[in-house]
């Protein structure tokens, strides 16, 4: 399903379906980082600067049901190390699975099915917060808010590599997109009086 909370291309959504369609190898692997980068967030950097969060997936194949080329199953993932981190509780969801074959017994398509909002809350009792973030997937979207104020995006994870920034963030820094798209992190902007400890805190803010 679509879910606002993660990150993905805009292309891999089916609107009239209110679903994503991720394609081949590569497409899960993203899908997976991005799964990453969503649970790590809910780690206290203040405390814990390197630490990742585990989790794991089950499969209830004793309740499998299987009719012709298809197999039906629940599924479950959980984290194992998240209150460890900083969190106030593990995070945890469940759901269906559905999965077919083609005549060599090989699989062709996996579908997951779960549901959207329940695992919001809880995502929302795993981080202690009050209020939800909406993840935009689009860099229009993204710089939308943020028209008139500075603003710089980057990967989200290291060595954040710069992937824009715009007009303002330009007035404000004096150097031109062309000079920084593509820099590793915001280093560039730093010299001898630079805070570090104003800097670490804005980075255990931004991880």
């Amino acid at each position: 399903p679509v879910t606002p909370y993660r990150s993905f291309p805009a292309s891999e959504v089916q609107i009239a379906k209110c679903q994503r369609n991720v394609m081949g190898i590569d497409g899960m692997i993203s899908d997976t980082a991005s799964l990453h980068v969503l649970l790590n967030s809910l780690v206290d950097r203040s405390k814990y600067p390197n630490g990742v969060v585990q989790f794991r997936y089950t499969l209830v194949a004793e309740e499998a049901v299987v009719s012709g080329n298809q197999m039906m199953a629940r599924w479950s993932m959980t984290t194992t190390n998240a209150v460890s981190l900083g969190a106030k509780r593990e995070l945890g969801k469940t759901g269906m699975l559905c999965a077919r074959f083609n005549s060599a017994h090989k699989i062709v398509a996996l579908e997951l099915m779960f549901d959207v909002m329940a695992f919001m809350l809880k995502l929302k009792q795993s981080s202690n917060s009050k209020a939800f973030t909406m993840v935009p997937n689009t860099v229009q979207t993204c710089i939308g808010p943020f028209e008139n104020t500075p603003m710089v995006m980057t990967t989200a994870e290291r060595p954040f590599t710069i992937r824009r920034v715009n007009a303002a963030w330009e007035e404000m820094t004096q150097w031109k997109s062309e000079e920084v798209v593509g820099k590793l992190s915001c280093k560039i902007l730093q010299g001898e009086r630079t805070e570090k400890i104003a800097l670490e805190s804005l980075m255990n803010n931004l991880r």
